[in-house]
């Protein structure tokens, strides 16, 4: 599943994977992330930041526990 626009399919894994990396890069080009070296997604530094990247693109997470 994915999404099309004006004709053009892009697939959910490229949405998933693609556009988070995109993130960290932009947040890493803009000095946003001050760490040093390969850092683990789990780090707030790196995920706080970035998920309000991801919103403003109409992304939201939703945890739902059952």
């Amino acid at each position: 599943m994915g999404r099309t626009e004006n004709g053009k399919t892009t697939m959910a894994m490229a949405l998933t994977v693609g556009i988070p990396a995109a993130t960290r890069a932009l947040l890493l080009l803009a000095n946003k992330i001050k760490a040093n070296g390969v850092l683990m997604p789990i780090d707030p530094e790196v995920y706080e930041p970035a998920l309000d990247i991801l919103e403003a693109y109409g992304f939201k997470l939703l945890e739902k526990i059952e």
